[in-house]
């Protein structure tokens, strides 16, 4: 009942979903198309190239146009920023440079396609025809790489909100894998201010084929330009055991917020009676001791099954906890609590004693995952889990090592 893996964000501890479950295979946004890379394993990865390969897809103007848009209608070409990447003496360098581009229309849309070494890659452009970048790294101008021209369908997602979506598709081999196409689906949608259209928030995705929900953390929305944007490439290669789901549904819900001992709850429907017995008796377990100091907001989306079943994640630094049922029970509360105190800034766990503690000693199956579960479960049992140790001791153990290393910070 409490299993997860690491997401994308910093400090983000999550329990629930098994590697299994993960509906998506995401794309390296970290390197442009022109880089240059060491490996190339990767059915999808970016096709190799010098740094002057991309003249071929350059036109004869290469000056910069930094008065104008990116984007010259005149030319079909667009000013792209990008980076390359050399290794010297085997240690990896980064070059940043600007050349303009040429790129063709996708008909029916106002998004262009550049190609560098017959990869293709779609380009966003926003209202005065200038490129958006993610946020923070200019060089990723986009999410994912097609190896045949994209070609806009039909989108049937299903919400609860108007979405304003493109759906591109591609079903082509790249030169690593020519006997395993790679059958692409790229998803474009305004993903609404801070995650909100119509004023209902994004909560979770459905995917074809499977019954439970996924979480927001599964779609992994992007932020492009001033607003956000999502794009996520569904990937197919059988021979290398990687499929997945086609999107079916985005569940945008209206998300209500209250204050309640302290912390700000987020949550989507009939949360207070579900969650005040547990949520009370871990604070009481953990009184006296500043150990839910750090707490700051609890989301709890439990309107539907999700991939993660009743399982929860947390952004420990931050003080977030999201619990993705309607019932959250007090190990969840416990051992969420126990992430946001030990990953908070000023957190006094030395991170090299506790994975000494995790390689040496015994304290639950889950704990065996990585030393930050290791503590949050050590917190559990430390503070809540006395029943637990008693009547599971072949499951559950606080080892007197353990005990006093939390005894130096709370006792």
């Amino acid at each position: 009942m409490k299993k997860f893996l690491v997401f994308i964000f910093p400090f983000l501890i999550a329990l629930g979903c098994s590697s299994d479950d993960t509906p998506l295979e995401q794309p390296d946004q970290s390197k442009a198309p022109n880089e240059q890379l060491e490996d190339t394993d990767s059915a999808t990865s970016d096709t190799d190239s010098d740094s002057d390969s991309s003249q071929d897809n350059s036109s004869d103007n290469d000056t910069d146009q930094s008065n104008g848009p990116d984007f010259d209608s005149s030319t079909n070409t667009v000013l792209l920023t990008q980076t390359a990447y050399y290794y010297p003496n085997g240690v990896e360098t980064e070059v940043e440079y600007t050349e303009r581009v040429a790129v063709v229309p996708l008909t029916g849309s106002s998004h262009k396609v550049y190609e560098a070494n017959g990869v293709f890659y779609i380009i966003q452009l926003d209202e005065n025809n200038n490129v958006v970048y993610t946020e923070g790294d200019r060089n990723s101008f986009f999410m994912t790489s097609h190896n045949e021209m994209p070609r806009l369908v039909t989108s049937n997602i299903q919400s609860d909100v108007t979405l304003n979506m493109q759906v591109y598709y591609s079903n082509a081999p790249n030169a690593q894998t020519p006997e395993a196409p790679a059958e692409i689906y790229e998803f474009i949608w305004d993903y609404g201010d801070q995650g909100k259209i119509e004023g209902k928030e994004f909560i979770g995705a459905k995917f074809d084929g499977r019954d439970k929900y996924g979480t927001p953390w599964d779609v992994n929305p992007y932020k492009f330009g001033d607003t956000f944007r999502a794009q996520l490439a569904i990937i197919n290669i059988p021979d290398k055991n990687i499929t997945t789901a086609p999107l079916t549904e985005l569940v945008y819900k209206e998300v209500g917020v209250v204050n309640y001992k302290g912390v700000k709850w987020r949550y989507e429907a009939d949360f207070l009676s579900h969650i005040k017995p547990n949520f009370d008796r871990s604070l009481e377990d953990l009184s006296n001791t500043d150990g839910a100091n750090n707490l700051n907001t609890i989301s709890v989306f439990g309107g539907r099954t999700y991939t993660c079943g009743a399982e929860a994640n947390c952004i420990g630094n931050e003080g977030y906890i999201y619990c993705f049922t309607k019932t959250p029970d007090l190990y969840m509360f416990t051992h969420e609590i126990g992430h946001t105190w030990s990953l908070r800034e000023d957190s006094p766990v030395n991170w090299v004693e506790w994975e000494e503690l995790w390689a040496t000693y015994f304290v639950s199956e889950y704990a065996k995952k990585n030393s930050k579960e290791y503590f949050a479960d050590a917190f559990y049992l430390y503070f809540s889990g006395q029943k637990d140790l008693e009547d599971f001791p072949n499951l559950y153990q606080m080892p007197d090592e353990v005990r006093a290393k939390l005894d130096t910070y709370f006792k």
